[in-house]
């Protein structure tokens, strides 16, 4: 996923440069600023809002980027790293973003903002902006429980706040408890392991050589036993 160090080295703009574009700054040439967006478009690169919300400010969060959420390697990672496990609605039968293809299907104000902000002020295409909202738009986290391959995914009877993901069909509730092998059953296990083990839950979590960035390795710390995992 490009960040905006990646955005500044590509357009050949520093940093603090780049910065000023994405929060609309007057106090950039215009040439400057077309480097800038084009760079943005070229890398995928769209900023988060919540992590623009919490610059100022200290945070106790750690952020783990995910390329799938169905590959169970990724899901032992982050319960491994989590003190408190939360699996949110779907994440345990392997629910993926939202395919929506137009901006009406979007609810969320942020989505709407950003797409109005980035298509009519910074003249992007509808395309590229309707892509990157796929990957990171939080309605992807607000589609309707999928239970069963019935209508609306056995949610309702009636027409949901927001459309279902029309995989639907294949991914959900029902076909996951028929499937010993399922991602559903992985997450069972890796709940109960956290009630075994308290090296998980109960002691400080440390990253180990930072720089990595091929191999990603923190130690669980404070109880009589030591280990590490190496991943």
């Amino acid at each position: 996923m490009a960040t905006i160090s990646d955005v500044a080295k590509l357009s050949g703009i520093s940093v603090s440069t780049v910065s000023r574009v994405i929060n609309d700054s007057p106090h950039v040439s215009p040439e400057k600023r077309q480097k800038v967006l084009d760079a943005m478009e070229q890398l995928g690169y769209t900023p988060m809002q919540a992590a623009r919300q919490m610059r100022g400010s200290g945070s106790q969060n750690i952020a783990v980027v995910i390329p799938s959420i169905t590959n169970t390697f990724f899901a032992y990672l982050v319960n491994a790293i989590e003190r408190t496990c939360r699996e949110y609605e779907g994440e345990e039968l392997g629910m993926t973003n939202a395919d929506f293809t137009e901006i009406s299907e979007y609810r969320d104000l942020e989505a709407l903002d950003i797409y109005k902000d980035f298509t009519e002020r910074k003249g992007m295409s509808s395309e590229y902006i309707l892509d990157c909202l796929q990957r990171k738009s939080r309605d992807n986290a607000r589609t309707p429980m999928q239970w069963d391959d019935s209508a609306n995914a056995g949610f309702t009877t009636g027409t949901p706040w927001i459309r279902t993901t029309g995989n639907y069909k294949t991914i959900n509730a029902k076909a996951c408890l028929s499937d010993k092998d399922s991602v559903f059953y992985y997450y069972q296990k890796l709940i109960r392991l956290r009630h075994e083990l308290p090296i998980i839950t109960d002691v400080r979590y440390e990253l180990v050589d930072a720089e990595n960035e091929n191999v990603y390795t923190f130690l669980r710390k404070g109880g009589e036993r030591k280990p590490s995992c190496c991943l």
